[in-house]
């Protein structure tokens, strides 16, 4: 068997006690065995870490914070801790399937030209707290290359984060050099990380679904959901004045106005189902 580059799965929670430990499981049951597993606890009043530590698995790196460090700051930080030439980060609720890294892993090294994306995402489920099937997300992405301007036109087009979340995502470490985590705009952390990173590079849609998101009550999609419209529609502001963008005003107007409809149609529904 040849040698596997080591990944680096990032994990960063705070009072996760209720979902942390299904997600370490799907985390060490990969069939991808070379892993580092860094678990960056944000000071957590409840029994997160003792979960963590009950893993007895030498793979697993637990580092506690002292005092809370804030979103943005504490992922940087755990980012910092990477040792592997791969690098995942997943939410502390949310799961994987065990062929995902993998296949991730795959496609960089089996990439058929010498220019390498900067990141690779799968698509995904939506599951419910109890873990039931509740939707897959459409795809408004080709499978396979994507452009970084074609994936900003087609966030401006249907008013939301295309991308997806953190645990979709695998890229390179020396891609992240120079790149971080900005929280002003909390809810699209995410895709502003990976639009950074996407200025080094494609982005690769795979079409299988290797993931699941879960809906939940202290899920940060969840709990900022009356304000997810107003923070999308900041970041494509900020776009707008990035000229590497070329972003004319009508789709920054256009985005917003969509922005808001999904998230009143989104209130809808999760008031309607009321997970928690």
């Amino acid at each position: 068997m040849e040698k596997q580059n080591l990944v680096s799965v990032c994990i960063p929670c705070y009072n996760a006690a209720k979902f942390i430990g299904e997600t370490l499981r799907s985390v060490l049951e990969q069939t991808y065995f070379n892993l580092e597993i860094i678990v960056h606890d944000d000071n957590s009043t409840d029994n997160t870490t003792a979960i963590v530590r009950s893993f007895d698995d030498p793979r697993i790196k637990l580092y506690v914070e002292e005092h809370r460090l804030g979103m943005s700051d504490g992922w940087n930080k755990m980012l910092s801790y990477a040792t592997g030439k791969y690098m995942k980060v997943i939410m502390s609720d949310d799961i994987i399937t065990r062929d995902c890294i993998e296949k991730q892993v795959a496609v960089f090294e089996n990439y058929p030209r010498a220019q390498l994306p900067a990141v690779v995402v799968c698509r995904r489920d939506v599951i419910s707290p109890s873990g039931e099937h509740v939707f897959t997300r459409a795809l408004h992405l080709n499978v396979g290359e994507n452009d970084a301007q074609k994936v900003v036109k087609k966030c401006l087009f249907w008013g939301m984060n295309v991308v997806g979340e953190p645990h979709l995502g695998l890229f390179r470490t020396e891609t992240v050099k120079g790149v971080q985590f900005h929280a002003t705009n909390t809810y699209v952390i995410d895709l502003d990380f990976y639009l950074k990173l996407l200025k080094k590079g494609s982005l690769y849609v795979q079409k299988e679904i290797l993931a699941s998101f879960r809906i939940s009550s202290g899920a940060l999609s969840t709990k900022l959901r009356k304000s997810q419209a107003t923070m999308f529609g900041d970041l494509m502001e900020e776009l707008y004045q990035d000229k590497y963008w070329h972003i004319h005003r009508f789709w920054v107007i256009w985005a917003k106005l969509v922005a808001h409809l999904l998230q009143i149609a989104k209130n809808i529904i999760y008031r309607s189902k009321r997970w928690k």
